[in-house]
């Protein structure tokens, strides 16, 4: 497993949760108004969930040495190799389908979906680094 690989996608993950948290406070009506708060905001949720993803594949190739068939699915095997607890497993999962919405359209953003995440559910992102940092940290890996 490349350790440096994971730490530095964690650094990214950590750039997007920390852009995210510098948007809060904004209301509802706003939101609908702003387009480049917009971006902002589902970008960095895009690329939150993206770099979540690709921490954890990354992790489970060497782990098990298969690879989930969803990304969802992904967070379920880190719980189960004992990365992450279960209600990051499960928060992560759910998250997977802001990003499908977000970036493939299957149906138009809602944007209180989006809001509510960044004011209640971000810090899942959080947890998560803190969570694999710990993992690695009692296999010895330091930052």
């Amino acid at each position: 497993m490349d350790e440096m690989l994971i730490l530095r996608k964690m650094e990214s993950l950590g750039r997007c949760v920390d852009r995210i948290r510098s948007k809060r406070g904004f209301t509802h009506e706003e939101l609908l108004r702003n387009h480049d708060l917009q971006d902002i905001l589902s970008v960095n949720l895009q690329r939150a969930v993206q770099l979540s993803v690709d921490i954890a594949l990354h992790m489970l190739s060497d782990l098990s040495g298969t690879l989930p068939d969803t990304m969802g699915a992904a967070f379920i095997a880190l719980r189960e190799h004992g990365v992450i607890p279960e209600r990051t497993a499960n928060a992560l999962r759910s998250s997977v389908g802001l990003r499908n919405v977000a970036v493939h359209d299957y149906v138009a953003v809602n944007w209180q979906i989006v809001q509510d995440v960044v004011d209640g559910h971000v810090e899942v992102f959080a947890d998560f680094m803190r969570e694999v940092e710990g993992w690695l940290g009692r296999r010895g890996v330091r930052k």
